[in-house]
């Protein structure tokens, strides 16, 4: 039998209390190798506003599987409000051409863009957004009624056009305004930073 000596019990056992304390209390790592889709994707038909504090745990959820963003109250905030301007939160999931989709109201050429450019430039994100994908729906459908899809999308649009300044811009209501309009709007959309900040107002409590 192997016999430790009195004067070493001491430091091992603190060893193996710290190991297990530490051990226990190590965050899971994100699920993003093994997502299961019956699991994961909530779908939203449109009609009514969002739950918003479902809605949250949607956005939060994903934006801890993407490798590319910190979790960040100010980057929840962006995009519940990107849904309260585009959407009116939750209430149309296509506009009456029929071309922008979901609560972010997303081109569906946009996002046939997108994919090829996560897939061609950063197949570590790709893998991730794809996996939110109900595989028996069209891309077309996932726009429109996948809450997790839609929102790993958008969080992939934003970082690609903002770039590595994108934290840099959204810790005001001003400056996520700024940032709708100037990458997600685009300069020669109809949207307005002051329609931002009004929708905001209007649909999420957590902004009046």
């Amino acid at each position: 039998m192997l016999r430790i000596h009195p004067i070493l019990r001491f430091p091992i056992c603190l060893l193996v209390s710290l190991i297990c304390l530490f051990g226990m209390s190590r965050p899971l790592a994100p699920p993003h190798h093994d997502l299961s889709v019956n699991q994961l994707i909530w779908y939203w038909e449109g009609g009514a506003q969002l739950d918003h504090s479902a809605f949250v745990d949607v956005i939060a959820e994903v934006i801890e599987a993407m490798p590319i963003v910190p979790y960040r109250q100010d980057l929840i905030r962006l995009l519940t409000e990107t849904a309260a301007t585009e959407s009116s939160f939750g209430q149309v999931v296509r506009d009456r051409s029929g071309k922008t989709l979901g609560v972010y109201q997303i081109l569906l050429t946009t996002a046939e863009y997108l994919l090829t450019k996560l897939r061609d430039d950063h197949p570590h994100v790709v893998h991730i957004v794809e996996a939110y994908m109900d595989p028996n729906k069209s891309l077309a459908e996932n726009l429109m009624y996948n809450l997790h899809f839609q929102t790993a999308m958008a969080i992939s649009y934003y970082w690609l056009r903002a770039g590595d300044d994108l934290l840099g811009q959204t810790s005001t209501l001003d400056g996520r305004a700024r940032l709708y309009k100037r990458e997600w709007n685009t300069l020669r959309g109809k949207a307005t930073e002051a329609k931002y900040i009004r929708d905001s107002k209007r649909y999420l409590v957590s902004n009046r």
